[in-house]
């Protein structure tokens, strides 16, 4: 690796970390970043390049990782899985159906579909397109998939509204993950079925899964739809009795539970012992 290739390395990863400083500044104040001894690389590796690739999907100015996956092409390169994972990446942000089609074509001209990264990528760029048929010819074409992939695709149906097929997809994984619960729970409490979401819990519950504050947000949902101001409270001691930190997102939920099924004195309370107030 030439000294240039090395210095892209190091500047990429600081810049991948100054990235979240920079999308809180006011866009007249945001960074330009160029990178001009990339220009000294007479062949610079798909290393470098997919260092640069990955800080720009990271960016506000995802488009900009494209810049540099010409260069891999022009250079006689080929894409790896790396690549194909960032552009997927950034194609996802720029919420673009086309681009998004086009990346996956190129995952599929150099046979890098079936690589679990590329294969999450292209289900979250999926549902963020909001493409369910496309996420469903997707699943069909995937072998084997790994339990990162197979939880990605449960996430995905739950996120666009397919309860039925989510729920197939989740009973079909042999391990499953407290993501792939959550994301089961959350959406039957999203779209309309909270007794099947507070099913879906106790059974967790009974075999002594480990929860997380996401779990219990979409339990409090569900007994706020329902005004089960019971499960609701059984619910809470439950967060005390596993000593999860109460942040704003559960706190919140706890709050609104408790207003809901109209238990004002609790509500009070929690809100008053809330550390963030939003």
């Amino acid at each position: 690796m030439s000294f240039v290739e090395t210095y892209i390395r190091l500047v990429g990863m600081k810049i991948s970390k100054a990235c979240n400083v920079v999308k809180q500044l006011p866009d007249n104040k945001k960074l330009f970043i160029n990178f001009p001894l990339l220009d000294q690389c007479e062949n610079p590796s798909v290393f470098a390049l997919n260092s640069l690739i990955r800080v720009y999907s990271k960016s506000s100015t995802p488009e900009k990782s494209f810049d540099f996956y010409k260069r891999i092409v022009k250079s006689n390169h080929k894409p790896d899985n790396y690549t194909l994972t960032f552009l997927i990446k950034s194609a996802a942000q720029l919420v673009d159906k086309d681009l998004g089609l086009a990346v996956h074509g190129t995952a599929l001209k150099y046979a890098l579909d079936q690589d679990p990264h590329v294969q999450s990528g292209l289900i979250n760029l999926y549902a963020e397109m909001g493409s369910l048929r496309d996420l469903k010819d997707l699943f069909f074409n995937i072998h084997n998939p790994d339990l990162v992939t197979q939880t990605t695709r449960v996430v995905a149906c739950a996120k666009l509204g397919d309860i039925k097929f989510a729920r197939q997809q989740f009973d079909k994984m042999l391990d499953r993950d407290v993501i792939a619960w959550n994301a089961m729970i959350a959406g039957y409490v999203r779209f309309g079925e909270p007794l099947n979401g507070i099913e879906l819990f106790n059974t967790m519950e009974m075999k002594g899964l480990k929860v997380n504050d996401a779990t219990m947000v979409s339990v409090l949902s569900t007994c706020t739809q329902l005004s089960a101001l019971d499960a609701g409270q059984r619910a809470h001691r439950y967060i005390k009795y596993k000593k999860l930190q109460i942040n704003t997102t559960l706190g919140s939920a706890l709050v609104n539970m408790y207003a809901k099924c109209g238990d004002i004195i609790t509500t009070i309370n929690v809100f008053g012992g809330k550390k963030e107030k939003n």
